[in-house]
């Protein structure tokens, strides 16, 4: 009996890999709608093959195909390959790109489809603007929940996400929350619980969300009683 496609065990991929192989002569060369060699291979999950395509002379990784924008970025943060998504980024692919026909960012294309670790790798190593919007005036932040991705969501918010953003139809993403109908299952509300109350009191920006204002305030406090009693020790003596 024939054995399934296994998926790559190494913890760099996220989907399965098909057992197909390009031609040994690589070519840099575009089809009629922009398709480079770089593109079609992360399209059709090859993805083993982008070291090599990278490296051949002529690659050009920001291209974009003529009937949508997608970028190979876009590409690879769509469908999930954290192992190709650094290895762009480090070949100079712009995250930010935005030339879609719906806007959308490589970072809104991981946070539509739920994949938390490219979203990850975009924002902390890529450098990608978590207050980008696409032509509705959309947020990842929005696409996030408005896809039920609170992992995401809260990564975002923790980056300095504006919760407060208002898209062309007037909707902000705890609007978005609120309309949506998630499952009655005990993890998608703990998580749906979790994002709530950070769209409502968002941590400043700039601060370890998890330390509130409070306890930093106390701690503060403590080293100034601290100082305080030292001085009269000197003072004493």
């Amino acid at each position: 009996m024939p054995r399934e496609p296994a998926s790559i065990q190494t913890g760099y991929f996220e989907r399965p890999l098909r057992k197909k192989t390009l031609p040994m002569t690589i070519v840099h060369s575009a089809s009629n709608d922009g398709t480079t060699e770089l593109m079609s291979a992360i399209e059709d999950g090859h993805v083993d093959k982008i070291p090599q395509l990278l490296n051949e002379e002529g690659a050009n990784v920001n291209a974009a195909r003529t009937t949508d924008g997608m970028t190979a970025l876009m590409m690879a943060s769509e469908k999930g390959y954290l192992s190709v998504a650094p290895l762009l980024v480090s070949a100079g692919a712009i995250v930010d790109y935005a030339r879609t026909t719906d806007g959308f960012t490589s970072l809104m294309m991981a946070s539509q489809k739920g994949h938390l670790k490219i979203a990850q790798l975009l924002v902390e190593e890529g450098g990608a603007n978590v207050n980008a919007v696409n032509k509705n005036g959309s947020t990842p932040l929005m696409i996030a929940i408005h896809n039920g991705h609170y992992n995401i969501a809260e990564l975002l918010v923790e980056k300095d996400a504006d919760v407060n953003a208002v898209n062309k139809q007037g909707i902000t993403a705890l609007t978005y929350l609120n309309r949506r109908p998630d499952p009655d299952i005990a993890e998608v509300q703990q998580l749906r619980e979790k994002i709530v109350p950070l769209l409502k009191n968002p941590p400043v920006q700039g601060m370890n969300p998890r330390k509130s204002l409070k306890g930093g305030a106390r701690k503060k406090t403590q080293r100034k009683k601290k100082r305080t009693c030292k001085n009269r020790k000197t003072r004493r003596n």
